[in-house]
This record gives C-alpha cells, sequence and structure tokens, in this order.
C-alpha cells in the first residue's frame, strides 16, 4: 500500500512490525509525522534506513525508548514533537541533548510516575487512550481539528503565559471534555 500512496505525510504504524521491507518503501515518502512501534526494530538502524525519516517533525514512538533510541534522535534534524512511553527521568537528558524540541510527552506505564521538571515543553499525560479513541483522535488531527499535538501545544503556550495558573484548571476540564467527544 505505500508503494501505491507516494504523498503520505502522517503515517501510523502500530500492528505491523516495522521492518527493513517497510523502511524500503517508506524511504521516498514526505512524512512529516510518524506514530510506530520499534519492536522489531531500533530506532536508529531505522532512521539510517530511511532517508524519509530526516523530514520528521513530530514523533510517537509506542514503545520505550532506550539511550541508544534516544542517541538516534540525532539523525531526525527536524524533529520538534517527540512522544514516548518511558517513566525514566533519564528522558530529561533528551530535552536538553535536543533544544529544539517544542513538545516532549512521556506516556507512563505507572499511574504512580512522577517527574520533577521546570521545563514547560515536558508534558506528562497519564491517562492513555483506548486504541479505538487514539484512531479517532488520529482522523480529527489529521483533517486539521485539534488533536494530541495541537492539544499539547495549547498547553506549553499556557505554561509559558502568565495566564498559566488561572488557566490550569480549565486545561483539565478540557481535557475531559476533549476525551468524551473524540
Amino acid at each position: 500500500m505505500l508503494s501505491t500512496f507516494r504523498n503520505i505525510e502522517n503515517l501510523t504504524i502500530w500492528h505491523n512490525p516495522i521492518t527493513l521491507e517497510v523502511l524500503e518503501k517508506m524511504k521516498d515518502l514526505p512524512l512529516r509525522m510518524l506514530s510506530m512501534g520499534l519492536e522489531h526494530l531500533r530506532l536508529d538502524e531505522a532512521s539510517k534506513n530511511c532517508p524519509a525519516f530526516r523530514n520528521i517533525t513530530h514523533l510517537k514512538i509506542i514503545s520505550t525508548l532506550t539511550q541508544r533510541d534516544c542517541k538516534a534522535l540525532v539523525n531526525f534534524p527536524k524533529l520538534t514533537h517527540l512522544c514516548v512511553f518511558s517513566q525514566d527521568e533519564d528522558m530529561l537528558d533528551v530535552l536538553q541533548d535536543y533544544p529544539s524540541l517544542q513538545v516532549m510527552i512521556c506516556l507512563p506505564y505507572d499511574h504512580r510516575f512522577t517527574i520533577k521538571s521546570d521545563d514547560p515543553r515536558l508534558l506528562v499525560f497519564w491517562d492513555c487512550l483506548s486504541v479505538e479513541d487514539a484512531i479517532l483522535e488520529w482522523k480529527r488531527s489529521a483533517n486539521g481539528r485539534i488533536g494530541f499535538w495541537e492539544l499539547a501545544e495549547i498547553i506549553i503556550e499556557a505554561r509559558k503565559s502568565e495566564i498559566y495558573s488561572f488557566l490550569h484548571f480549565f486545561i483539565y476540564i478540557d481535557l475531559f471534555f476533549y476525551r468524551r467527544f473524540l
């Protein structure tokens, strides 16, 4: 299918493993957003074998990043938005190592996880969407409506402004309603 549609900019590969064969079919895509798992391939291998990764601005990895994977982010020169399943405080190093990141979202496995950071670019979302809701959210965002990344940007802008403490309460209310009306 990737061979047929050559103008794909926003791609999600969740249930099929990304292999070298899949990367070969992706290499000429004008990708900007990618959501994928790394169960069968390391991020450094993927980025070296697929030139399309150099254009990615938004990357969501639905598996845990290793230190090696974090170092491979250097192969994503246009990366501004990163989302990872993690509850490792070492992820704070990624923010320091990649100042071009505008948004970094951690999705921890454990609801008791806390991370201490004053960096407004870091968000921790404890309540992950179901697969069905994530697909609906992806469709919303792909069709120009407020989705996952846009919501994160709104929260970060509010944090940077002087009205954040006032908006803090309303952001959580909006998140609740946002989830209910996906």
